[in-house]
């Protein structure tokens, strides 16, 4: 192969694989607090449907789209009203975007914040870490 296909396959490869994420999320729950939460990923029209936790437990999540940085994500929190149902508790934003997994851990406070990430980029946001 010469150098000038070479090039080309890498142009190729970097033009396919550059704008698209992937991210697997790991939600993890360190309160006892009964609380919902919910992914939203206006860039890519996905959101998640609002997973309960009822105590210290794990879910995970799958984010697959094309130019998952061009909007800021959404992370609600929601937290139980006795007048309501629920309401929502915390709210975060920021840039998102990569092939890889994050975890999102959920305190007392009912915050969402990343702690751990790998070829996850976050930025603008105290989501982030």
């Amino acid at each position: 192969m010469n150098s000038l296909s070479i090039i080309f396959l890498f142009i190729f490869i970097f033009s396919n694989c550059c704008d698209s994420c992937k991210i697997t999320i790991k939600l993890k729950s360190q309160t006892k607090a009964k609380f919902k939460i919910q992914i939203l990923v206006p860039s890519v029209k996905q959101k998640s449907e609002r997973l309960l936790f009822t105590g210290p437990e794990e879910k995970k999540l799958q984010i697959d789209g094309e130019n998952c940085l061009s909007k800021k994500w959404i992370v609600r929190t929601w937290k139980p009203d006795s007048s309501s149902g629920w309401v929502i508790a915390k709210e975060e934003s920021a840039f998102i975007d990569g092939m890889g997994w994050v975890r999102i851990i959920i305190g007392d406070d009912l915050r969402p914040q990343m702690k751990d990430r790998l070829s996850v980029f976050c930025s603008e946001s105290p989501l982030c870490g």
